[in-house]
């Protein structure tokens, strides 16, 4: 996968430091033939569960059914895993596929909104993440385009230090802006209850998946 630009027609260029935290492995390995291997080199994606569906019907979501459809389905993608499980490197590649169709993703840590107390400043902390994760003065662009186009990737969901209504009313604000939203937490029985209850239309839209 190409990391330098953006399929639409180049509007849309990784920072250098962007570029190095999609591309590292975490750990250095070495390959006789390739002098320096990147993630998406030795990337092998995990299987899935439903995790609303019950016990007696829930069945593996394959990858490659996944990625199928999380590349033409907007909405809500809540994946949770064990720690250590690669959640955070699994956003990594949906960044990388997202970037090829033509979409500009926005990677954010949960943690950095602990004092965004106010969807104002959860905007200017998005902002800011945009502006140090792509080159030039593009911000403008990236607002103009389709909800569809935009994407946002929210990482360590349980460090937010937001409560439940506070969970609900960002995603229910960031659906106004994103047509994508993929989040990442550890394992938790009460994450489908924090989320669940939005409103009726959000909830359709709302994949619960875990790594299994």
């Amino acid at each position: 996968i190409t990391l330098l630009n953006h399929p639409q027609t180049n509007l849309f260029i990784l920072s250098e430091s962007m570029k190095q935290f999609l591309t590292d492995i975490g750990a250095p390995i070495k390959h006789p033939r390739v002098e320096q291997l990147k993630l998406d080199d030795i990337y092998i994606y995990p299987d899935f569960k439903n995790e609303l569906a019950s016990k007696d019907s829930s069945k593996n979501v394959k990858s490659d059914e996944l990625i199928e459809n999380f590349l033409r389905e907007n909405g809500v993608w809540f994946i949770e895993g064990d720690k250590e499980s690669g959640k955070t490197t699994l956003l990594k590649q949906f960044h990388n596929h997202l970037f090829k169709q033509k979409m500009v993703p926005i990677y954010l840590e949960m943690e950095k909104l602990k004092d965004g107390n106010s969807l104002k400043k959860v905007r200017n902390i998005i902002k800011r993440k945009y502006e140090s994760q792509y080159q030039g003065d593009s911000y403008e662009r990236f607002l103009q385009l389709n909800n569809e186009e935009r994407v946002i990737l929210l990482d360590n969901w349980e460090l937010s230090g937001l409560n439940k209504i506070g969970k609900r009313d960002l995603i229910s604000n960031l659906t106004s802006t994103f047509g994508k939203i993929v989040i990442m937490a550890d394992s938790s029985p009460k994450n489908t209850s924090d989320i669940l209850g939005l409103n009726e239309e959000l909830e359709r839209n709302i994949v619960f998946l875990e790594i299994s």
